[in-house]
């Protein structure tokens, strides 16, 4: 079964861009979606919004119907701006805005003008300046107190449980934080002892800001094997073009590269990127979360971070597979590989 969405794909951002004649759709606005140098200036914007909450959000829909041709208007970032702004809501409602997305896109397709080709930075840069929300990081963990392990119960009751204590966008904790794990005894008579909690850190998604501020993979590529040390990895065979189909039932274990540029990241943050591999049907697999270190001091003139995991997924057919390494549903790389 195929992912629902977290963005529009690629083929719908490039079926809009076809009749947009790359100018902003609302009424009059002739600025372009994409500058002659090649600047993003436009943004896919949601006509029913993304998330709750959002401007004119329908909790009906579905992710695909979200994410969706019909659901979408491109749009220059200030008319992004102007139709989403809540004392505007009455004036730009579903009905309004669909009328000027079928009026854009009726005069775009009576035009005549050639369709220009739209590379793939430039779709993903529509995409991630209209639907990625910008994510914070505190790092400041001075004076805080995490207590995670489970209170003891009380007389003649059971004990607490424990928590987990789960850390979003860095990768580990300053020595001298006051982490409390352990349970607390149960008190008398009868009480049980708290259960101890655990500490799990987790990777948070590459934003539109890290985007603009350097992040991105500039190597993915598949090989034999793989391994890491001092930072480094090492590569049997890198860059392989096929393998082997593998025994029925059995997953196609695919040993992969992910080269990050860390751009002005801080040292100590946790990033996640999602493996997600596509069909020869089109049919993509669920994301495998990967998430890297930014592990090099700030001042280094290069920063620069890489992982060798394990792309692992179901092969039901012979040809052509891509793996993609996604954020969010952004595309921010492509290995094609094939299985004989």
């Amino acid at each position: 079964m195929a992912t629902p969405p977290k963005a529009p794909r690629r083929p719908t951002v490039v079926r809009l861009f076809a009749v947009s004649m790359n100018r902003c759709a609302f009424p009059g606005c002739r600025t372009p979606l994409i500058s002659p140098t090649g600047v993003v200036l436009g943004r896919v914007a949601h006509i029913k919004a993304q998330s709750v909450g959002g401007p004119r959000y329908d909790a009906n829909q579905t992710a695909e119907e979200r994410h969706g041709f019909d659901n979408l208007i491109l749009l220059c970032a200030v008319h992004h701006i102007e139709i989403d702004a809540d004392g505007n809501l009455d004036t730009y409602t579903v009905d309004r805005l669909l009328e000027i997305k079928r009026a854009h896109e009726v005069e775009g397709a009576a035009s005549g003008q050639p369709i220009a080709e739209l590379s793939e930075a430039a779709v993903n840069g529509l995409i991630i300046q209209g639907v990625v929300n910008e994510a914070s990081v505190h790092m400041d963990f001075r004076q805080a107190v995490f207590k995670v392990g489970g209170e003891g119960g009380q007389p003649l009751g059971g004990g607490g449980q424990g928590g987990v204590l789960t850390i979003v966008g860095v990768a580990s904790l300053p020595p001298a934080l006051e982490l409390e794990l352990d349970g607390k005894p149960g008190q008398f008579p009868g009480g049980g002892g708290g259960g101890g909690g655990g500490v799990r850190f987790e990777g948070r998604t590459i934003t539109a800001a890290d985007l603009t501020n350097g992040v991105s993979v500039s190597s993915f590529f598949a090989a034999n094997s793989t391994s890491w040390r001092d930072n480094m990895f090492n590569v049997l065979d890198g860059g392989c073009s096929w393998y082997p189909k593998p025994f029925p039932e059995q997953p196609l274990r695919v040993p992969v590269v992910i080269v990050l540029e860390c751009g002005t990241t801080k040292p100590n943050e946790l990033l996640r990127l999602d493996i997600v591999t596509e069909s020869p049907s089109g049919a993509e697999g669920q994301p495998q979360p990967v998430d890297i270190r930014m592990t090099h001091d700030e001042h280094d003139l290069v920063r620069r971070a890489c992982v060798a995991p394990i792309a692992s997924f179901s092969v039901t057919d012979t040809g052509k597979y891509t793996l993609r390494v996604k954020s969010e549903g952004i595309v921010m790389a492509s290995c094609p590989i094939e299985v004989r």
